[in-house]
């Protein structure tokens, strides 16, 4: 954090920074809230918690400690002009300005990672190999544009205490550097928000599901389109954040489009995820006074195809997606006698659903 500027600003003792703490905290909270349901989804109603779960749950931790470091920046002074700031204040907003920018980082790049995941586990068994590919290498470009990113930030000056405290003998990066390293971060992470929204659309095209259920699950990987839009908004402050007079005013817009980016992120990549538990809503109601029993085990294989009966006699083929792989048996009948026992008296279950929800577990 650079010294004051030597004259007032314009502005006056103007103070931007209840912006930055309302925006981290309705938007986190809503993230937060987001990612519990799609655990609850996950435990209660498909039974399968997976690697990309994990990701997006901590890409929501790094993401609440990104806010909370905000938060505590701004108590100290981010959001107003430097020349109105003591020392100590502006060292203290430096700091936590700075460990909030590394959180920031990782948080968003776990977050594209555990869509990467999603999405590969949906192509499992699909000969989609250039759409596999993409996946992969969209994931190994921003894993390492982030994390070379992130360690920059923490140490692009040395000893690392001059970033926020100038008076510190030692040497930073030039400003050129760090804001060309800002704009790389800021168009990678652009680039797979965009990428990541159309590709979706294209896997569930090609399943095997209902029309409703495509244009409802498209629609809703498609609002990732909003995480590229604060991204590529997020870059043009990147200009304004290099004056290096008055850091604790000019980042102030800076780090509110980044909170937006990260946790909008990590909501718009959990809602399809509830898409089981709206199913389910859908259903009971549809299902009246019959209990509806979604924690059943169905023991069919992730790479098999069944018939299932749905609605009142039609019948629909659906590429069911399970979340656990059987070795149960995968018909309705079951032996009500010994294996051993020579007659062969089967006792079958009929199945009927009044309602056109068919689970997949992605």
């Amino acid at each position: 954090m650079s010294s004051s500027p030597s004259t007032p600003p314009a502005g006056g003792n103007d103070d931007i920074g209840y912006k930055l703490v309302a925006v981290a905290i309705a938007t986190i909270s809503v993230a937060s809230v987001i990612v519990a349901i799609r655990f609850y989804v996950r435990i209660k109603i498909v039974r399968a918690v997976g690697w990309d779960d994990w990701l997006m749950l901590l890409s929501l931790v790094l993401g609440i400690v990104a806010a909370a470091t905000e938060i505590q920046a701004v108590s100290l002074g981010l959001g107003r002009h430097a020349y109105y700031l003591n020392v100590d204040q502006k060292i203290g907003a430096g700091e936590y300005e700075a460990i909030s920018s590394a959180f920031s980082i990782m948080s968003l790049c776990f977050g594209k990672i555990s869509i990467c995941i999603s999405l590969l586990r949906i192509l499992q068994g699909a000969s989609w190999r250039k759409l596999k590919l993409t996946l992969y290498v969209t994931i190994i470009v921003v894993s390492i544009v982030n994390s070379v990113v992130t360690i920059m930030t923490l140490v692009q000056c040395r000893p690392i205490t001059k970033i926020w405290n100038p008076s510190i003998p030692g040497s930073c990066l030039d400003i050129d550097v760090q804001k060309d390293l800002a704009y790389l971060q800021g168009a990678v992470s652009a680039f797979a928000d965009f990428e990541l929204s159309l590709l979706p659309i294209l896997v569930f095209q090609s399943l095997q599901m209902n029309k409703r259920s495509k244009l409802i699950l498209s629609s809703l990987m498609g609002i990732g389109f909003l995480t590229g839009i604060t991204a590529i908004t997020r870059i043009v402050y990147i200009e304004p954040y290099a004056r290096l007079a008055d850091m604790t005013y000019t980042s102030i817009n800076l780090q509110i489009w980044a909170a937006l980016e990260r946790n909008v992120a990590i909501i718009v990549a959990s809602i399809p995820c509830l898409h089981p538990l709206l199913r389910l809503l859908r259903g009971s109601k549809s299902l009246g006074s019959t209990r509806y029993q979604p924690h059943r085990k169905y023991p069919f294989t992730s790479n098999q195809s069944h018939e299932l009966s749905v609605g009142s006699g039609t019948v629909n083929k659906q590429r069911f997606m399970p979340c656990e792989a059987s070795a149960a048996r995968n018909d309705s009948a079951t032996s009500i006698l010994p294996e051993h026992h020579s007659s062969r008296v089967w006792k079958t279950t009929q199945i009927t659903s009044t309602s056109n929800a068919v689970y997949y577990g992605a």
